[in-house]
């Protein structure tokens, strides 16, 4: 087995990584707080004159992982030192519970991409990377044909420098690799689901299964622990005991135990989201277009019109074993940003209804209504759920907007804003 500690150049730091946030703040990102006239929920916010499309993880410690795609060549700054981008690089930033920025990074070179990017318990980053050509990952040299996708996944510190990488490649002739999602457990393992052309190889390690796609299980310090031939769908996520939930598509959704082999499955034509619970339940969500039954009674949809996206959304909750406990259905609601459930067994959905508006809402484990709350209209694009309830949402905007707090700083042409509302 290679395993690469530690690095630095993929991940190359322009600036102090601890402690890099108020004191060194660049005028062209700003942090705000509530005050008295703030709307009711909102605790913070965070705005960068940047152009770029983000992506977010919340994080356990309260924090989030923002990962983001530049539009434009010129200067990220997202709280500490400014970074020097090219159009379309990825830059990687670490914000803690109150809005502070710890850390950011760029992702070199600029042919490097890291689709997706996940929280680690210990306040860590895990990120899958894609490369196109011979690159140096963390102080390892990698010999790839240019024009071919090559793939990895890294683990960051808390303090943003790398833990340790590893290297997917395909063990037959054909080269091609790619990586499709990316998952983490309570104890800090990673699960990574990789396509290839034949058999994977994990640096020197393998080949492992023939179907083509295949999930990689690492414990926290970079050990591989098993690869699991996962033919039948996508990685959604990955459970505290090792359980994997897969999305097949207009298949539906299966479970597998820890070593790949399939629990339950049940078919679902339909797009949804998908966590496990601390307890081994499973908990999905999604947009209800058409009258549908996920184990109880029917969930009717009868109105949909798709040039209205008048779609309602459906929530189920099924056992380890798969029985379906209940369902529901939320008619006001136009989709779902993200669920997850805590460790009490509530089910906290981020939901976004037909004005732009976000809905946060929590429902007991027998499916009951506990709290909700509702945003002003953000036009939101994703949200991150904190251990606490708490969510966290960014998007971008190109003209003077308010989050809660009042209208943000916004020079333009563009910015990208992270603001966080209580439960």
């Amino acid at each position: 087995m290679r395993l690469r500690v530690g690095g630095s150049v993929l991940l190359a730091s322009s600036l102090a990584l601890a402690g890099c946030g108020a004191s060194h703040r660049a005028p062209d990102c700003a942090r705000r707080v509530a005050d008295d006239a703030s709307a009711p929920g909102y605790v913070w916010s965070v705005t960068c004159d940047v152009s770029g499309y983000p992506r977010l993880a919340g994080g356990q410690d309260g924090g989030v992982a923002l990962r983001l795609i530049s539009l434009e060549a010129g200067e990220v700054n997202l709280g500490g030192a400014s970074l020097v981008v090219d159009a379309n690089s990825e830059v990687v930033a670490r914000f803690d519970g109150d809005g502070h920025h710890v850390w950011s990074e760029l992702v070199r070179p600029a042919t490097a991409t890291s689709p997706l990017v996940q929280t680690l318990p210990d306040g860590g980053v895990a990120l899958g990377l894609e490369i196109r050509g011979p690159f140096d990952f963390g102080g390892r040299a990698f010999d790839a044909v240019e024009g071919v996708t090559s793939t990895a996944v890294v683990a960051l510190a808390p303090d943003g420098r790398p833990r340790w990488s590893r290297i997917f490649s395909a063990a037959g002739p054909e080269s091609t690799v790619g990586i499709e999602s990316l998952a983490t457990s309570a104890d800090g393992s990673i699960a990574v689901h990789v396509y290839t052309a034949g058999p994977l190889r994990v640096d020197d390690e393998g080949p492992f299964g023939d179907s083509g796609n295949s999930i990689a299980l690492f414990d926290v310090d970079g050990s591989l622990q098993r690869v699991v031939d996962a033919p039948l769908g996508l990685l959604i996520d990955l459970a505290d005991d090792g359980s994997l939930l897969l999305d097949r598509g207009a298949e539906g959704f299966a479970v597998l135990d820890p070593d790949g082999s399939p629990r339950w499955d049940r078919v679902l034509d339909a797009v949804f989201r998908g966590r496990f619970s601390p307890s081994g339940d499973l908990v999905i969500a999604g947009a209800l277009v058409r009258t549908l039954n996920l184990g109880g009674d029917d969930l009717v949809k009868t109105d949909y019109l798709p040039d209205f996206g008048n779609s309602s959304v459906f929530v189920a909750r099924y056992s380890a074993a798969g029985e379906h406990e209940w369902s529901l259905s939320l008619d006001e609601d136009r989709g779902v940003y993200e669920l997850d459930v805590d460790s009490s067994e509530v089910l906290t959905l981020v939901t976004y209804l037909s004005d732009d508006r976000a809905r946060i809402i929590r429902l007991d484990e027998a499916g009951q209504l506990s709290d909700e709350r509702t945003t002003r209209p953000l036009n939101a694009h994703l949200a991150a759920i904190l251990p606490d309830g708490d969510v966290v949402l960014t998007g971008t905007a190109e003209e003077p907007f308010d989050l809660g707090g009042g209208v943000e700083p916004f020079s333009g042409p563009r910015a990208v804003w992270l603001v966080k509302y209580a439960r």
